[in-house]
């Protein structure tokens, strides 16, 4: 082991440009495997938290080469009643607004100010979420 070391450390000392480029080659090509491993990381693993989120589609309208997820309400929910495999459907608006949102805590309401979004009805059934406190049903009530 001493003598592959110790030839090792002459070659590096002897042709210096050509360690130099290997370490700086083999730099690149270790930076270039992990980018590529987290962006398959990325693809493999998004939205995997979210349940049945393999089920789960955004409707968009084409006008021409151009796309867009702005669909109104009701287009979006006659395209929901449309075919009897859609289980659920939900619009929400995702702009977001500064505002004062109610709770009751222990029997007493208090006030909070947050951003919120309005969604339909039917968003927890859509994405299900673990409720900390309170029923998902709670939603369709006005």
């Amino acid at each position: 082991m001493k003598t592959i070391l110790r030839n090792f450390w002459t070659v590096l000392l002897r042709f210096k440009a050509a360690a130099l480029l290997n370490v700086l080659g083999l730099t690149v090509a270790f930076a270039a495997f992990i980018l590529i491993m987290m962006q398959v990381d990325y693809d493999y693993n998004y939205n995997k938290q979210v349940a049945d989120a393999e089920f789960i589609y955004r409707l968009e309208i084409m006008f021409g080469e151009k796309v867009q997820a702005i669909v109104s309400r009701p287009l979006a929910e006659g395209f929901f009643n449309s075919s009897s495999y859609i289980e659920a459907g939900a619009v929400a608006n995702l702009w977001f607004g500064q505002g004062i949102l109610e709770a009751e805590v222990h029997g007493e309401k208090q006030f909070f100010e947050g951003s919120s979004i309005s969604v339909t009805d039917g968003f927890t059934d859509v994405f299900r979420f673990e409720m900390l406190e309170g029923i998902a049903e709670s939603i369709r009530e006005p």
